[in-house]
């Protein structure tokens, strides 16, 4: 006799979220609930994700090599905001939002599994060895995490549904080159010109587009040479360069210290 062990656990606002759905003989459900004890600890209190990180920029990461090319200053810049990344990205640097999509990904690589990641993220349910946050993989881009995350070809398309969901504004993507069958870990991509591959994953960010365009929501794209066409394209030097305002601001915080100084 089966029984099918379902872990169920409720934001905290919103509809009940399914974490994972297993077949299991029933002398085995126990075990597996001891097992998984530290994940039921560890998804105990998820926040709501809707609209969690309004108006705070996003960096959504992907695997192509050009994540190489940014130094640990440009690093140190981008984790003052909201990090996303996907799969074995952690091999280069760590975020604070994981999703990892591929089976045995967790088991391949020991960077998911390290990961300091605030939240890790996957659809496989009770089939990965690590603590995730379940969620449904979606046919369209959603507009809340209930709904599930799309992907369509890559893993970022979630990354960037996930920063839509949050309400991030703007969205900047690192790594999504698709030119090659390079990888910024220095392993080689599944099938990148398959017909399901590469050209099919480049075509389908159009549909996240459309999704931000509909929300006011700016996305950019930090690499210039990418094959992704549909969002705008900024060098990274020129999305980290400090706006005039905020070097004023710096400027006069500046010179008011050196005149309290300067009167004691």
């Amino acid at each position: 006799m089966k029984t099918i062990y379902v872990r169920t656990y409720s934001l905290l606002r919103g509809e009940p979220v399914p974490i994972g759905v297993q077949q299991l003989p029933d002398t085995k459900a126990d075990e597996l609930l001891a097992a998984n004890r530290a994940s039921y600890v560890y998804l105990d209190a998820l926040p709501n994700f809707n609209d969690l990180h309004i108006s705070r920029r996003a960096w959504v990461l992907g695997c192509g090599p050009s994540l190489r090319e940014i130094t640990a200053d440009q690093w140190a810049c981008i984790d003052k905001d909201v990090t996303i990344g996907v799969n074995d990205v952690p091999a280069v640097h760590d975020v604070k939002f994981l999703l990892f999509l591929d089976g045995g990904l967790e088991e391949q690589f020991e960077c998911i599994r390290t990961s300091k990641a605030k939240f890790k993220f996957t659809h496989l349910g009770q089939k990965v060895s690590i603590p995730a946050i379940g969620v449904m993989r979606s046919t369209v881009p959603t507009e809340r995490i209930e709904d599930g995350l799309y992907w369509n070809g890559s893993s970022v398309h979630a990354g960037v549904n996930l920063a839509l969901v949050m309400g991030c504004n703007p969205i900047v993507l690192l790594g999504v080159d698709y030119r090659d069958n390079s990888h910024a870990a220095a392993r080689t991509t599944d099938n990148p010109d398959l017909p399901y591959g590469k050209e099919h994953a480049v075509r389908n960010f159009a549909r996240l587009a459309e999704l931000a365009g509909k929300h006011g929501t700016t996305i950019v794209n930090a690499n210039p040479d990418s094959a992704v066409q549909c969002f705008a394209k900024t060098s990274l030097a020129q999305l980290l360069r400090p706006s005039p305002s905020r070097s004023r601001t710096r400027r006069k915080t500046t010179a008011k210290k050196a005149r309290k100084r300067s009167s004691t």
